[in-house]
């Protein structure tokens, strides 16, 4: 049969248009798509950067999501290692009307990997040999030798050097999952509001000054070389910790 199938030229031309229209609109088609697969990508992470927007965190702001995220804590508004939709609201409300911001959930959970990734590295020093916390001024002290061999192995703890961190005790209890004791109880199980400051992560611009007066400097001297702690002024710019 096939033997006896003949073609003209002009209908071998018209197959072969055919085909080239059908491959152009094959083109156009995977082409519009391609575009429209682009406009949806840029969409999702413009979408993605309003929802968590570049924040500078201070100190005081810091003290203030510390303070109202360890109240929901004991509101019983956290479950597991998660906190409630409720938690969030509650501490956006004051945010927002305390600082003058437009900040979102995202911001705040951002924060929070933040400090569970501060909080790590803390609790890693406490294990290490050579290392020991200062109740104190909340810091963690150690040798000259042994943070400079620590910081070789993990560049991340250079952070931690010299820090204050203030609201450590904070930090165990929203990150670390610590339940508050009585320490966080006063009339009725009402928050504790004397002032706490974070210690700074790496996006962090600090401004080291002194943190002790003359008559407290006996406490490093006595030592064997251990560092005592500095305070510091900071931004925080919130994509911290990647």
């Amino acid at each position: 049969m096939l033997s006896n199938f003949t073609i003209s030229l002009t209908d071998l031309k018209a197959i072969l248009c055919s085909v080239n229209i059908a491959e152009n609109n094959l083109d156009l088609i995977a082409e519009n798509e391609a575009v429209v697969a682009e406009e949806t990508y840029y969409n999702e992470v413009d979408n993605a950067k309003d929802k968590g927007k570049y924040i500078s965190w201070t100190d005081e702001m810091d003290r203030c999501l510390a303070q109202l995220l360890v109240q929901q804590v004991m509101l019983g508004n956290k479950l597991d290692k998660n906190f409630k939709p409720v938690a969030y609201m509650a501490a956006l409300t004051v945010l927002n009307e305390k600082f003058g911001l437009d900040l979102t959930k995202e911001n705040i959970r951002n924060r929070l990997k933040t400090w569970k990734k501060q909080n790590g590295l803390v609790k890693e020093l406490h294990s290490h040999g050579g290392f020991e916390w200062d109740e104190r001024y909340k810091i963690v002290v150690a040798t000259d030798s042994d943070w400079n061999e620590y910081i070789k192995r993990y560049p991340n703890a250079r952070q931690l050097r010299a820090r204050s961190i203030e609201n450590y005790d904070d930090l165990r209890i929203i990150v670390g999952n610590e339940a508050p004791d009585g320490h966080w109880f006063e009339a009725g199980a009402t928050l504790r509001l004397e002032g706490n400051s974070t210690f700074n992560d790496k996006e962090h611009v600090e401004t080291p000054v002194q943190m002790f007066a003359n008559e407290e400097m006996s406490h490093e001297d006595t030592s064997d070389g251990m560092q005592v702690s500095s305070q510091q002024t900071r931004a925080v710019e919130e994509e911290a910790f990647k």
